[in-house]
């Protein structure tokens, strides 16, 4: 074989991955006439106002022990 003809595996493995990846791109652009914008166009939520702000209420627990002298887990 001619070592200039010869592919490497690098080569084969980045044209797989390439290939891969065209084919999970490629139904995003089916969507909708072929535009990528218009299959993202999920209304968003802002999600700063849906969990809890600062400042937080205090939380405690026991100092850590021995299972034997403190009883077993609940």
């Amino acid at each position: 074989m001619i070592e200039e003809r010869k592919i490497s595996r690098r080569k084969v493995i980045t044209g797989i991955g390439a290939g891969i990846a065209a084919a999970a791109i490629s139904p995003a652009f089916a969507v909708n006439g072929g535009s990528a914008e218009r299959s993202f166009s999920l209304a968003l939520d802002d999600p700063r106002g849906k969990y809890p702000k600062p400042p937080f209420k205090a939380q405690f627990q026991p100092w850590p022990g021995l299972a034997s002298i403190n009883g077993p887990c609940t």
